[in-house]
């Protein structure tokens, strides 16, 4: 990785891979390789002298990190966590180092394809002057094809992802019984690791009349979920970004989420007072944290429609497209090109 002041280099590391120009988006997935592996490794006044790096290894991400001119990541939230030991997953102290370079850029959405008024997998599509009426159309639309109870006033919950520590289903699943007491319905969609797929199954099994788990990926499915339900779960335990709670606000969907990463960055929690926020955040990434943030989710649903119906509105009015985001990457380039190069 050549750095000079006509070719700066942002780095962006994504799974432990070194692009010229990418995002700094998993810590934990660093990559380390036997000395000789790689033709390049970093200059070696750069080095900490840690034991992985006195000739015996060399970590590809850190590389990247300690001779990129700029470094990127997909959040400011996420940003900031990965200098913390938390988030750093043994590079937080590159990270601090380089800390004046570090940016955080909140990723877009793709607004043709995620947009419920031109929605080919939607059975009504909708906008922000009638979706009280497209969300109810599309949420009697989904109990009839998973063979739920046909009630639009129930309150529907959905969980989109990856099946895995990192997404939170097992904490979904630890909070179910306690969902379905409170007269709900709950779809899950994910694929993922074996034991929360059969927890999918499970819960479906206990609760004939109120959950779902389709195992497996299906777009046209999390396209029409995420229209039906009034409120979506995202209990991350870390987020660098996360695109569905983006997705949902898009299409008058309350996100419910762990406040981490990007989605601290996006769901704003809501305060009666003001009328301001666009869904409800929870500290303790826990089955008791997700249950009182769902609670209060519920209770305004229920009790306070007009204010939920707000919170709805501000989620779709919110600008998530992709012009902001370039125009920050943009200013990142720039930046790249003014500074001396750094390596």
């Amino acid at each position: 990785m050549v750095c000079c002041a006509l070719d700066p280099t942002i780095h962006c590391c994504h799974k432990g891979c070194v692009h010229t120009s990418n995002v700094s988006n998993r810590c934990s997935h660093d990559a380390r390789w036997p000395a000789g592996a790689l033709e390049y490794q970093y200059p070696p006044h750069l080095r900490q002298g840690s034991y992985a790096e006195e000739g015996r290894s060399v970590n590809t991400l850190k590389a990247g990190l300690t001779v990129a001119d700029r470094i990127v990541t997909v959040s400011p939230g996420y940003s900031d966590e990965i200098k913390t030991w938390l988030g750093g997953w043994g590079l937080e102290g590159t990270l601090m180092d380089r800390g004046p370079v570090v940016n955080g850029i909140v990723n877009g959405i793709d607004t043709e394809e995620w947009n419920p008024a031109v929605d080919k997998f939607l059975p009504h599509e909708y906008d922000v002057t009638n979706f009280k009426e497209g969300k109810r159309a599309c949420k009697k639309a989904l109990q009839e094809e998973l063979d739920l109870p046909v009630n639009p006033d129930i309150p529907l919950i959905a969980f989109i992802g990856r099946l895995d520590y990192q997404k939170g289903a097992d904490i979904v699943l630890q909070a179910a019984p306690w969902l379905m007491s409170q007269g709900v319905q709950l779809v899950c969609l994910g694929t993922g690791s074996a034991d929360l797929e059969n927890g999918l199954r499970w819960l479906e099994a206990a609760y004939k009349d109120q959950a779902r788990g389709w195992v497996g990926f299906n777009v046209a499915m999390s396209h029409k979920l995420t229209a039906a339900a009034d409120i979506l779960l995202m209990p991350s335990r870390f987020e660098p970004c996360g695109l569905n709670q983006l997705y949902a606000m898009k299409y008058g969907t309350a996100p419910v989420a762990h406040a981490t990463g990007g989605l601290k960055d996006t769901v704003i929690t809501f305060n009666p007072d003001d009328q301001s926020g666009t869904g409800w955040t929870f500290d303790h990434c826990d089955a008791t944290g997700l249950m009182h943030a769902t609670g209060l989710a519920l209770r305004t649903l229920r009790d306070y429609p007009q204010d939920f119906e707000g919170i709805q509105r501000r989620g779709m009015e919110r600008d998530s497209s992709w012009n902001g985001a370039a125009e920050q990457y943009e200013q990142v380039f720039e930046w790249a090109l003014i500074d001396k190069p750094w390596a």
